[in-house]
């Protein structure tokens, strides 16, 4: 099967709590790191994520998690296909067709 190229977007909702340092976080693919983000945000704040992904047709998970023991809390919304033959499916995963 030949590659596909597709870009998923997605909101990101970043809830600090306390106020604390930095609440850094990665996404991951399946369990291929895929990217890692470190800065200050605003208590609460929605950021909008984009991942171009090129991969043989199949499923894949995204997944997140924390870089720092941190109180924050990350929350995947609103995920939808914004180029290419793919779908969302599931609880965060996209199937490319």
């Amino acid at each position: 099967m030949s590659e596909k190229f597709i870009r998923v977007l997605f909101d990101l909702k970043v809830e600090r709590i306390n106020n604390q340092g930095k609440p850094g976080y990665r996404l991951y693919i399946n369990n291929e790191l895929f990217t890692e983000r470190n800065w200050r945000w605003p208590q609460t704040c929605i950021v909008e994520e984009l991942l171009q992904i090129k991969a043989v047709p199949g499923k894949y998970k995204v997944r997140i998690e924390k870089c720092h023991p941190t109180k924050a809390r990350f929350n995947i919304s609103n995920m939808r296909v914004d180029l290419g033959d793919a779908r969302i499916i599931e609880d965060n995963t996209i199937e490319i067709i």
